[in-house]
């Protein structure tokens, strides 16, 4: 097992008391903001009928949420928990480098 920050974003515990989502998100956010950064993120479909995203630049970070729109939201919230987890830990921030695109090809078309 390689050492790192891991950031797992989905449903807290039921024993997490309300509010402990938002109040970690606010105080990872509200600390060393210098500008706003895209990350690449890729959505995929999950068992179960949930959506799981995580970050190619960023190993670790991860969200799974039963739509594609909530789990853009917590990956949102994740990246941002997850960076300034790395900051507080002393270790660098990756810069975004991960791109993505779609390729188009017929079906059955041998190469």
């Amino acid at each position: 097992m390689k050492p790192g920050k891991v950031t797992i974003v989905g449903t807290l515990s039921h024993d997490s008391p309300p509010g402990t989502r938002s109040s970690i998100v606010k105080q990872a956010a509200l600390r060393g903001v210098k500008g706003l950064v895209k990350y690449t993120i890729v959505i995929e479909k999950a068992p179960n009928n949930y959506a799981a995203v995580y970050a190619p630049d960023l190993p670790g970070c991860v969200a799974t949420a039963r739509t594609g729109s909530r789990v853009i939201q917590l990956m949102r919230e994740g990246v941002a928990f997850h960076l300034q987890g790395l900051r507080t830990d002393g270790q660098p921030v990756p810069p975004p480098q991960a791109t993505a695109t779609e390729v188009e090809v017929a079906l059955g078309v041998r190469p």
